[in-house]
């Protein structure tokens, strides 16, 4: 019997393996071996999720992110495609954690991100914690006009939840300023062109005023 079990194969069902087998003992082991072997492969793909998944927010993390964007920008150069990027960064973030803690700054940050989230609608598109205040939206095959629109509706989004920020100079509320940029790239051009697109257009936007988004020009 132990022989026997020492040449199961690594592929095919171990219960199956023992259908024919006298032993109850054995098929009750092939059924524990199944579950473990299934309860490792779940285990195995919860790591995944949790290596990418930004722990606060539960949106995609830094790493996601990057991986993500070279993978659309290869795909969209390929096809020939477009790919858009919004850069979005909450306005007076650290005056908000100075003002009310780090307790309510950790919930602002869970309630733009579900905000976010709940305004990108594709399955194809990613939302992503950038890195502190900071997240970033891929938008694959989708042209400037319709980045502005999704931009556009993040921030009227956001400034809607009405969060308090009463010693913001701008308004007395959390809002967001948005950089947005869209390229179909082109060979010897790297994503990392759009990434600096968004941001410097993130940087217009804080720039001259805040709570607005702002087209990379290209």
């Amino acid at each position: 019997q132990i022989n026997h079990f020492n040449r199961i194969g690594e592929s095919g069902d171990l219960t199956e393996r023992f259908e024919d087998h006298s032993s109850r003992e054995l098929h009750l082991l092939s059924q524990t071996a199944n579950r473990m072997l299934d309860r490792i492969e779940s285990l195995h793909q919860e790591l995944q999720q949790a290596s990418m998944t930004d722990s606060l927010t539960g949106v995609g993390n830094r790493r996601l992110f990057d991986q993500q964007l070279q993978h659309e920008w290869l795909v969209a150069r390929r096809n020939g495609a477009v790919i858009s990027l919004l850069m979005i960064d909450i306005d007076h973030f650290k005056l908000y954690n100075d003002t009310y803690g780090h307790q309510d700054g950790d919930q602002c940050l869970q309630g733009v991100a579900e905000v976010i989230s709940a305004q990108v609608k594709r399955e194809a598109d990613l939302v992503a914690r950038y890195g502190g205040e900071e997240f970033a939206v891929i938008l694959p095959d989708v042209p400037l006009l319709g980045a502005e629109k999704v931009a556009e509706r993040i921030r009227l989004a956001i400034e809607a939840l009405g969060i308090a920020n009463v010693d913001a100079p701008t308004t007395p509320w959390i809002t967001i300023s948005v950089g947005y940029a869209s390229m179909a790239p082109q060979v010897g051009q790297e994503c990392e062109e759009l990434l600096r697109s968004a941001d410097q257009a993130l940087y217009q936007a804080k720039r001259t005023g805040r709570n607005r988004i702002q087209a990379a020009v290209i």
